[in-house]
């Protein structure tokens, strides 16, 4: 049975591009387009990893980490064009308190 990724990004092509590169390794992939989205995704489906952009409208990547909580432990990539190093801090206490590191 192959791996099933969950690829979320506002951005179309983004998603596309990932989930081309996936399919070519031969990945299932979900595709979702906003955190509403990848939530629904995540209760309906089997997911075996998560790639998550933060920056999100309606609900970022780091809200989608808070409400998954503990209810998921699955690796969880998250993409950002943030560069700051207090997002990368922010980013990891989400995941370490969502139970995910």
């Amino acid at each position: 049975m192959r791996n099933t990724v969950l690829v979320a990004d506002d951005s179309r092509e983004i998603v596309r591009m990932i989930a081309d590169e996936l399919e070519r390794e031969n990945f299932g992939v979900l595709c979702a387009y906003d955190g509403k989205q990848a939530l629904q995704a995540m209760m309906d489906k089997h997911v075996d990893s998560l790639i998550l952009d933060i920056m999100m409208p309606g609900m970022d990547g780091l809200e989608v980490c808070r409400r998954l909580g503990n209810e998921r432990n699955i690796p969880i990539l998250l993409l950002s064009a943030r560069d700051r190093e207090m997002d990368r801090i922010i980013g990891l206490e989400v995941g370490q308190r969502a139970g995910l590191s």
